[in-house]
């Protein structure tokens, strides 16, 4: 009796096992690509592209795979975001995990979604062992239309929700030398990100230098649904004197809703800059930038920088004959004192009080493009970096900035100030002169 028991217990675990080599021998994997679009597809308009991960197993496990680069478009996950859904074909139950994609096309005409591979594992059962697949989509093939009134190669926009946001500081027409306009401009679309949304263009004109600062662009996804930001900054400083017009921008967008092709213009500004003197002009920047940004404590730092400036042109005014390297060496120690405090607006003054007694026959003039020039002289990639950071330091607090790098540099200058080093200058006598 106890033997044909356990012949019964064998012979039914042969059984089960026999089902379940079945089942996995059974096991079917594929791919579905299809674009959840009823309507027409135009250029910059967000389509989702439903990526479909087919069984008729019971579970899903150790998903890869990578959207392919598109000539035209962008193809983007735009989350973590899948959709589980279900299906019966053939008398039996699959399985579907959609994945949700985001496709921008930049062209109109036929754009086709190259095919591309996709890895995943499955199992027959819960219990069961997973069963890996390495699969390929089929290509996609879609219509795009270009939006009426956009041209075709330009870069455009599709969404239904669009706004713009912009400022002037300071708003107004009237302006010295050395004074800084910043433009700043936000705008928030839906169904797109904010990475496609195009850069502000920077309008550059002789007497009036720009500064783009890095855009912020930001990306908000909730339930798949997109929202992109992207804010642009600019900063202009009047270098001359003279009538300046800096162009306004205009923005446009297609809203695929109402059909219709929509813009909005930023108005520009007209300039009347001023001529001041030269110590004010050249702190005036850091002052405008101070005022706005910073606060109280820079512009007492600036106040002293200009009373030291107007010191020391009184001594150059009243200087002997012989005393060219003992004022270029106490100016250098102002310079080198501010470098360790690391005050940038103290250096940017000092740097220019001590460039005219390390450069007599150089004429010096007072603003950002002088630290080009001379950096450019000295033939120093590593002086150019820093004197720029510096400049940023003092339109933008908060930028990091190191004043001893700077006086490194412009010691090693200074105690290897040859005749080849200042070859432009060919009548400056050497400052450490050989035996």
């Amino acid at each position: 009796m106890i033997r044909t028991l356990a012949s019964l217990i064998l012979i039914l675990g042969l059984l089960l096992s026999c089902n379940r080599l079945m089942a996995d021998e059974g096991l079917e994997a594929m791919l579905r690509v299809s674009v959840n679009q009823q309507t027409a597809i135009w250029m910059g308009q967000q389509v989702t592209i439903n990526l479909d991960l087919v069984t008729n197993g019971v579970r899903f496990s150790d998903t890869q795979f990578s959207p392919p680069a598109i000539q035209g478009a962008f193809l983007m996950q735009v989350d973590s975001t899948t959709i589980k859904l279900n299906e019966r074909n053939n008398g039996q139950n699959w399985q579907i995990l959609r994945y949700p994609l985001a496709l921008y096309p930049q062209k109109s005409g036929q754009l086709e979604i190259p095919s591309f591979s996709v890895r995943f594992s499955t199992s027959a059962s819960f219990t069961g062992s997973a069963t890996a697949f390495s699969l390929r989509t089929e290509p996609l093939i879609l219509d795009i239309r270009i939006p009426d009134g956009v041209k075709e190669g330009d870069m455009v926009i599709s969404t239904s929700s669009f706004e713009l946001d912009y400022s002037w500081r300071p708003d107004t027409t009237s302006a010295s030398t050395g004074d800084a306009f910043t433009l700043t401009i936000t705008r928030t679309a839906a169904d797109i990100s904010g990475m496609l949304l195009p850069p502000v263009p920077v309008f550059e004109q002789d007497g009036l230098a720009s500064y783009p600062q890095t855009p912020d662009v930001q990306d908000s996804a909730v339930r798949g649904s997109l929202t992109g930001k992207r804010s642009d900054s600019i900063t202009w400083i009047a270098e001359k004197p003279g009538q300046y017009q800096i162009p306004g921008v205009r923005f446009q967008w297609w809203d695929p809703v109402r059909q219709q092709l929509e813009q909005r213009v930023i108005p520009g500004l007209n300039l009347d800059v001023r001529a001041t003197t030269g110590a004010t002009a050249s702190l005036s920047v850091a002052a405008q930038s101070a005022e706005d940004q910073a606060g109280q404590w820079i512009r007492m730092a600036l106040i002293i920088a200009l009373l030291t400036c107007l010191g020391s042109w009184l001594m150059l005014r009243h200087r002997k004959p012989g005393r060219t390297r003992y004022d270029e060496k106490a100016a250098f120690t102002e310079l080198a004192k501010a470098c360790r405090s690391n005050q940038p607006e103290q250096v940017y003054a000092d740097i220019h009080r001590w460039l005219p007694l390390f450069l007599p026959t150089a004429s010096i003039t007072r603003n950002h493009r002088t630290l080009e020039m001379f950096a450019d002289e000295i033939g120093d990639e590593q002086l150019r970096k820093i004197l720029q950071t510096m400049q940023q330091a003092i339109i933008k607090p908060g930028t990091s900035w190191h004043g001893r790098e700077l006086l490194k540099v412009l010691q090693g200058i200074r105690h290897r100030g040859t005749q080849s080093t200042m070859s432009h200058y060919s009548d400056l006598p050497l400052l450490n002169p050989g035996p």
